[in-house]
């Protein structure tokens, strides 16, 4: 008798919880002796895939690390095509003593016509399609007389995981996965243009820095300046929500200061963060704290002398920094306190700013 394979295709960009139960599915329901897990090398129905191949093919294998009888294939990524139609036939070809059926979620039904040479695919594979939603054309699922099944579906979607909007609902190591390599930055910072550029400029000042003063946090510091301005443009009322979650005393510091507290609170809530080296040189990049340790002072330093800045002086900050990062952080720290001062009085400039002024500077 002839071994069943699921064939499982899609641009998984990323990888989440609703594929992980349609695979679960097809092993224990179905009876599929094997899944092949197909990823797109691009789907020709996208502009683009956000997640590169080798991230893809990451959390694929994270996700899936612990599934019997599931593996992944790479066919379309190492042939760079994805054409369904080649793809199965090759298969069948070239495993005779397998029998293959084609796994597809609903959302892929209204555009099935459009697939190359799809009338001949209908021919010579099976099609199982996993009701993904509600909208899916019944008409087409029964005129074609393929299997709509049902499943444990949470309704996420990848795009909407790109947006941290289904979050709660992933799987958390591909979270984290996806936090460690700064993947869908794009979507996920909703800043202008301007900021963004700032952020970026900022994560690889830190990085810089910290190959230089503290290695082992290279990739924290990283994440930690990418992500220092994530709350930057945020309303004054989002803020204070946010704040108020962390101490309602820190509402009485100075607004322009308000985004790093709150970056801490809305990296922990709603990007699921939970390392608090990344969140605290978050919630210190502005003003500081009486703790600085050296990751704090990497982040505090790189947002203001990263390569876009063109202050006068900032050359000679920079410079003094990555000779010396404790030099380079007073030094910083004491301009940053005497501006303050200059233009809004020394009862105006912040419990937080001052604080950290005496114990560093004092």
């Amino acid at each position: 008798m002839k071994q069943k394979i699921a064939i499982f295709g899609g641009s998984f960009d990323p990888f989440h919880t609703d594929h992980l139960e349609i695979i679960n599915e097809c092993i224990n329901t179905l009876n599929f002796d094997f899944v092949w897990v197909l990823p797109t090398f691009l789907s020709p129905f996208k502009i683009k895939v956000h997640a590169t191949d080798k991230h893809r093919i990451n959390m694929i294998n994270i996700a899936i690390k612990d599934l019997k009888n599931v593996t992944l294939n790479t066919f379309e990524i190492d042939k760079k095509e994805s054409n369904t139609f080649k793809t199965v036939s090759y298969f069948i070809k070239n495993n005779p003593d397998f029998d293959f059926e084609f796994i597809m979620g609903s959302d892929q039904v209204g555009s099935f016509e459009r697939w190359y040479n799809h009338d001949e695919l209908k021919k010579i594979i099976k099609f199982v399609v996993f009701k993904r939603n509600n909208d899916v054309d019944l008409n087409i699922v029964k005129n074609n007389g393929w299997d709509l099944r049902e499943f444990k579906n949470k309704n996420l979607s990848s795009s909407r995981i790109r947006s941290l909007i289904n979050i709660d609902g992933q799987i958390e190591e591909l979270n984290q996965y996806a936090v460690d390599n700064l993947l869908f930055i794009e979507e996920r910072l909703s800043m202008t243009k301007k900021r963004f550029d700032h952020s970026i400029n900022v994560g690889i000042t830190a990085k810089e820095l910290a190959l230089k003063f503290d290695k082992d946090n290279s990739n924290i510091a990283l994440i930690a300046g990418t992500l220092h301005d994530v709350a930057k443009e945020l309303s004054d009322s989002e803020l204070k929500l946010l704040i108020e979650g962390i101490d309602v005393e820190l509402l009485k510091e100075p607004k322009p200061v308000w985004h790093s507290f709150a970056g801490r609170k809305l990296l922990q809530t709603k990007w699921k963060i939970t390392d608090n080296k990344i969140l605290d040189a978050v919630f210190k990049h502005t003003v500081g704290s009486e703790n600085m340790s050296t990751l704090d002072k990497i982040v505090f330093c790189a947002d203001k002398i990263s390569s876009e800045r063109d202050y006068d002086g900032v050359e000679k900050f920079r410079s003094l920094v990555f000779e010396n990062l404790d030099a380079g952080f007073k030094a910083l720290l004491k301009q940053q306190y005497d501006v303050a001062v200059k233009k809004h009085g020394i009862n105006n400039v912040g419990n937080q700013l001052l604080k950290t002024y005496k114990k560093y500077i004092n």
